[in-house]
């Protein structure tokens, strides 16, 4: 999912979206998404970039990456989940 340069900020949100299974990219720099109760995701290689990210009462699984990413600042690499603001 990817939005054009430029766009004003604005809001993007998911309800009660059952068995959703999310890989790939979502660049979205200018949207905040919204992820509200019922939603039911699952996720294995996936990347996003947003404004901002609301989960509110989500079952939301999150899987290790098949690939190892390097630590900043570090020489070491492990597989995982990385939120950064």
């Amino acid at each position: 999912m990817y939005e054009a340069s430029g766009l004003s900020q604005s809001s993007f949100t998911m309800n009660a979206t059952a068995g959703a299974n999310l890989t790939g990219l979502i660049y979205l720099p200018k949207r905040g998404l919204t992820l509200n109760s019922g939603a039911s995701v699952t996720s294995n290689n996936l990347t996003m970039v947003l404004d901002t990210l609301i989960v509110n009462q989500v079952n939301w699984t999150l899987d290790s990456a098949d690939k190892s990413i390097p630590v900043s600042g570090s020489s070491s690499a492990a597989a995982g989940v990385y939120l950064k603001k």
